[in-house]
This record gives structure tokens, sequence and C-alpha cells, in this order.
């Protein structure tokens, strides 16, 4: 058996240059052991910690709704969240609001509360009413170990931008019974509609509900609103604007010739129809058996108040023909009348100074009839006051009771 030692110089290097392998093992092995004998040395690294936290008080500030039409009583929901700098919620932390527009609902541009269990304070805020478009800068403030925080949000307020108006129907008889319903739409610079708005009408012919010339509506959630337009006793283009904050808008209505109550048989007092306010076209019988004597008539009723009055004209009367007024009491004695000779129109007057409600009768008396036209007229009845918008006159005195005979006539002039 022969023995070697590797350590032996001179078998030393022979074993080197037999076993390299070995001996790069054997090395890198013990340079290994160093290192780790390094690593476990007492000798440690300490790294600082850090620990960043956000501000004592965060507030997060928002509407419901970020667009509210301008109307005055429009609301939507404010919000603000109050947490503490790990974002956990603040309780019983007092807020102050405040609004440069609108109130709260404290009816108060400034409202003050405590954050409830989740650090949160809610309210509504009340649009103001603008006649343009605004804006509403809402603030959320809160004092905390000696600073103010805040947070902001807008709300846009939204005035109309548009209005338009419409007639149902256009064209209305100049009789104060009649009507038409006016429709007006309200929108934003978007075209949506803006609910709860005042909208104010005016007009120059014609009048509204309340017997006068201007009105008041308020859209509804649609931006529409409806009111009845009543014709009076006049003939012409009735300008209806309606005004909403800047906005305008107008449609022309036409009053035209009404159709006079003067439905056949209405030839002697006890057959007279009711006329109320108007400006009508009336037509005789146009009988060809007519006695030269005593032409043809037609009469009306009239009913007037304490203190009232009322204005006939009488006009449009034919080539050739002569057209007489004349006004009788419910006792068939005349009071007034107009009868010029020939074709020129006729107009009277009177005031009823009695101290009860009274009828009267209006007659309309063909003098002389037209033999180169139809025997037409045009009849204009306008009491002052005017009835009430839309009134239909209820008969309170027996007429039938009144006689049949045509009452004396005037002299002619």
């Amino acid at each position: 058996m022969r023995f070697t030692d590797p350590y032996c110089p001179s078998q030393r290097r022979r074993w080197l240059l037999r076993y390299p392998l070995a001996f790069a093992t054997i090395v890198g092995l013990l340079l290994w052991l160093i290192a780790v004998g390094q690593a476990q040395s007492p000798r440690r690294v300490y790294l600082p910690l850090v620990i960043r936290s956000g501000p004592p008080v965060q507030l997060d500030l928002s509407s419901a709704d970020p667009r509210l039409p301008a109307n005055g009583v429009s609301t939507t929901t404010i919000s603000v969240t109050v947490r503490d700098g790990f974002d956990q919620p603040r309780v019983g932390i007092p807020v102050r609001l405040t609004t440069t527009r609108g109130v709260f609902a404290n009816q108060d541009t400034t409202l003050e509360q405590h954050s409830d269990a989740t650090g949160t304070v809610s309210t509504i805020l009340q649009s103001s009413l603008e006649v343009a478009p605004d804006t509403a800068f809402v603030t959320a403030h809160v004092e905390f170990e000696e600073r103010v925080f805040s947070d902001q949000t807008q709300v846009q307020l939204l005035a109309p931008e548009r209005v338009t108006i419409t007639g149902l129907p256009i064209e209305l008889p100049a009789d104060v019974r009649r009507q038409s319903l006016l429709v007006v739409q309200v929108q934003d610079v978007s075209g949506a509609p803006i609910g709860s708005y005042p909208v104010v009408l005016s007009t120059v012919l014609g009048r509204f509900a309340t017997g006068e010339k201007f009105a008041e509506v308020t859209t509804n959630a649609t931006g529409r609103a409806t009111l009845p337009f009543y014709a009076t006793p006049d003939l012409g283009r009735a300008q209806v604007q309606a005004q909403a904050g800047q906005a305008l808008g107008m449609v022309a209505m036409k009053l035209v010739l009404a159709q006079c109550n003067d439905f056949e048989d209405n030839d002697v007092p006890n057959q007279a129809n009711e006329q109320p306010s108007a400006y009508c076209l009336g037509s005789f019988e146009d009988d060809e058996i007519i006695d030269p004597a005593k032409g043809e008539d037609d009469y009306y009723l009239i009913y007037l108040n304490p203190g009232q009055s009322v204005q006939v004209n009488l006009g449009a009367i034919p080539t050739g023909a002569d057209y007489d007024l004349i006004l009788y009491n419910n006792r068939l004695q005349i009071v007034k009348y107009s009868n010029q000779a020939g074709q020129m129109p006729e107009q009277l007057e009177y005031t009823h100074t009695a101290t009860e409600r009274e009828f009267y009768y209006l007659r309309v008396n063909m003098d002389r009839k037209s033999s180169t036209a139809e025997n037409l007229y045009h009849l204009r009845v306008a009491l002052n006051p005017l009835e009430p918008p839309g009134s239909v006159i209820q008969h309170n005195i027996d007429v039938n009771a009144v006689s049949a005979d045509d009452p004396p006539l005037p002299p002619k002039e």
C-alpha cells in the first residue's frame, strides 16, 4: 500500500497537479465559512422608521346636484365629511357652512352644526331667485388646534334662457265669453326645462282670468305653465308677452269678428236674446215681406249693475240702408237712442243709476234696407266695467212677461 501525504512539499505539488478540482472545492468552502462568520458577527446596521400622516383635519364637501334652477324654491343636499390624518371620522367637530347664493335649511346664508358619528354634516341649500345665470359658492370651515381648515364646492344656478308661448287656438272671436289656452314653456341655456319659475304675462288687447291685462303663473316640473286668455270686444292682434327672468317670449293672438246673439226670431222685445260685451256680426232676417212703414228689428237683452255703463256702436251699414239704435229700460221706455240719417254709423252710451241690477232692451231698427247688399251690420256692445271673463249671463227676470208689441220709435233726426 502506497501512502501519499499531500502536505509534503514534493508530494503536495504532485497532488495539486493530480487533483485540481478537489483543491478548488476546499478553497471555496473555506471562503464561504469566512463569509458566514462575518455575517454572524455582533455588528448590526439600524435604519430609521418614518411614519407619515395627513393633516389633523380633512374636509370633503360636496353637493348632491351641482346644477339647480334659480327659482327660489329648488333644493339640493350639501354634505361635508370631517376626517383625521388617518382618514378616520372626527365626531362632534363644529362645522360652519356659508353660501354666496341661496339659503340653508335655517333660511340663512350661514349654518353651524357638529359632525355626527360618521363625521358628517348634512343640510339643504335652497336656490335663490335669479334672473340671469349665477353660481352659489358653498364653503365649509373647521377651526381645530388654532388652525382653520376649509373646503369649497360650487352649485350652478340655472336661469331662463328661452321662453316660448303658444295660443290654442290663436284666433279668438271678440266676445267676453270666449277663451283660448296659452301654453308657456321655460328652458335654460341647454334646453332643459326650468320648473317652479315665475312667469309674468301682459297683453294690450284681451285679458286674463283676473280681468286684468297682466297675469303671473309658475311653471310646473316640466317647465310648462298654462292659463286661459279671454277675448274683449275689440278687433285686432293681441301681442301677448311672457317674461321669465331676462328671457322674453311673444305670441300674436287675433281677435276677430264674433257672431252676434241674434238668432231668429228676435223681432219683438220678448224674443230678445242676451247679448254680452262683444264685437260681432249681426244680420236682419231679410224677409221679403217687410212692412215698409215698420221696417225690421233685432232685439238684444243687456243686464246692467248699479253704476255700470254700456257703450254701443253700430257700423258697417250697407250702401243704401239706414239703421238706428234705441235703448229701452225694462218698462220699454226710451232712455237713449242714435238715429242719424242714411248710412252714418250710430253710437250711444248709458249709465245705470238704479240701486239694483236691471235689464235693458237694445233695438237695432232697420229704417231702410239696402237694395244692393245683404242687410248685415257690425255691433259693438261694451259694458264698463266688463263682465267677469268667461261669465255667462243668467236670467233672473221673466222677460216673457213683457209685451210682444214693438215700443214706439224716437223721432227721426
